[in-house]
């Protein structure tokens, strides 16, 4: 037998093998050398791995398009939840200090020897209480949360609605003489933005005409939230700390409507 037949002799289990592993067999014709190999293997056979690749490729692609069918479904319906809650009270009400107190970061507590982070303040909001925070007041338009154990320093979110469909909340925190003030504006689509506080007073409106400064005070004036405005409250500080000092009028912002507007009122008037 010669090389060429001995080589051709074992190509059938070769073959075998090849078709055993889902490989096209190839077929012997005798020739006069030896044997030729041919594909006489009908035509769906011979196409049988391309077909089931490109069965392979299309159900990628199926899964690959279900994804992103998926994503975006995902997407929408985040965005309609977020349409929802900017929208939440249009049937029954108007956003109240309880929602904007969820709404506003919890900066203000900076001002605090207690401070508060986000998850304090969800849980805050939820159950009433924290480790060092408890709710005291909360109504549509007030909502008051004050420090443990002795509840001296307190938290204020108040809100004031305007012509506009806006809502204006004044969120304040006040400890003894000290108070911190932030203003932030909602839109009615719920677009939250801070908002710039009224410009405070001269120190003369906090005293009657021709009242001069006592030599060696030095005043200063910050913006609080008050019962149902702003008001400013006037420190006057010496070199031994702060002067016990009595003032003719009080200074207080009132809300009309659109913005707030300085009224200045005897000390012990309304």
């Amino acid at each position: 037998m010669t090389s060429a037949r001995r080589h051709a002799a074992k190509l059938p289990g070769q073959n075998r093998n090849a078709a055993a592993q889902g490989v096209t067999p190839l077929t012997e014709i005798p020739h006069g050398s030896g044997t030729l190999q041919m594909d006489t293997a009908p035509w769906p056979a011979y196409h049988g791995n391309a077909a089931a690749g490109w069965r392979r490729t299309e159900r990628r692609k199926e899964f690959t398009m279900h994804r992103i069918l998926r994503v975006v479904a995902l997407l929408a319906a985040l965005t309609v939840t977020a349409m929802g809650a900017a929208t939440a009270h249009a049937a029954g009400g108007q956003v109240t200090a309880l929602d904007m107190f969820r709404m506003l970061p919890a900066t203000i507590f900076e001002n605090t020897a207690e401070g508060l982070n986000e998850e304090e303040k969800q849980q805050l909001a939820d159950e009433g209480e924290t480790d060092f925070w408890a709710v005291i007041e909360s109504t549509p338009e007030h909502y008051e949360v004050g420090a443990l154990p002795m509840l001296d320093t307190r938290v204020s979110v108040r809100v004031f609605r305007a012509d506009n469909g806006d809502t204006l909340a004044a969120m304040g925190v006040k400890n003894g003489e000290a108070c911190a003030l932030e203003l932030w504006r909602r839109k009615p689509d719920g677009r939250l933005a801070p908002a710039a506080t009224p410009e405070e007073p001269d120190i003369a409106d906090f005293f009657a005409p021709g009242y001069k400064l006592p030599p060696g005070t030095s005043p200063s004036v910050m913006l609080c939230l008050g019962e149902d405005g702003l008001e400013a409250r006037a420190l006057l500080w010496t070199s031994t700390g702060l002067a016990q000092v009595k003032f003719d009028h009080k200074v207080l912002y009132r809300w009309n409507g659109s913005a707030f507007s300085k009224v200045i009122l005897p000390s012990d008037g309304k």
